[in-house]
């Protein structure tokens, strides 16, 4: 709320109307139904959730000071990140190391071959509406 129009529900009573009351949002007249009071709640039951919090806040301030630490050092050695990698405790992980990974660690059923016949169906179908699209643009 603005200042005017807090300032005027803060006078009121219960039930009572007020205004007109000018606030930079324009002309208001306030009528007041109730004031609920806030129930303030014994710390054990808030406990668990304000740690949650304080711990959420903490990860994500080391998460952005990481990202800005990582964004400044590549930016700094742009031809390599082994540098980067060294400052921040990672691995550098090219992309054959990490599908002989993958491939390694693939079940059989999983075979390229599975993954072709699942997809068979998709790609007629693509063909065909191209076969269509081209007939309906060469009339």
């Amino acid at each position: 709320m603005v200042k005017a129009f807090d300032d005027a529900v803060f006078a009121m009573k219960p039930g009572e109307i007020a205004g007109p009351v000018q606030s930079e949002f324009g002309w208001h007249v306030i009528r007041l139904i109730g004031v609920t009071p806030e129930k303030a709640r014994a710390f054990d039951e808030v406990k668990t959730q304000i740690e949650a919090d304080l711990r959420r806040q903490k990860v994500g301030q080391k998460f952005a000071a990481a990202a800005d630490q990582f964004q400044n050092l590549v930016y700094e050695q742009a031809d390599s990140l082994a540098p980067v990698a060294k400052a921040l405790g990672l691995t550098i992980q090219t992309l054959a190391a990490r599908d002989a990974s993958a491939r390694r660690s693939r079940s059989r059923s999983a075979a390229p071959s599975s993954c072709r016949r699942s997809f068979a169906g998709v790609d007629r179908r693509e063909a065909q509406h191209r076969r269509d699209r081209g007939r309906q643009l060469a009339r």
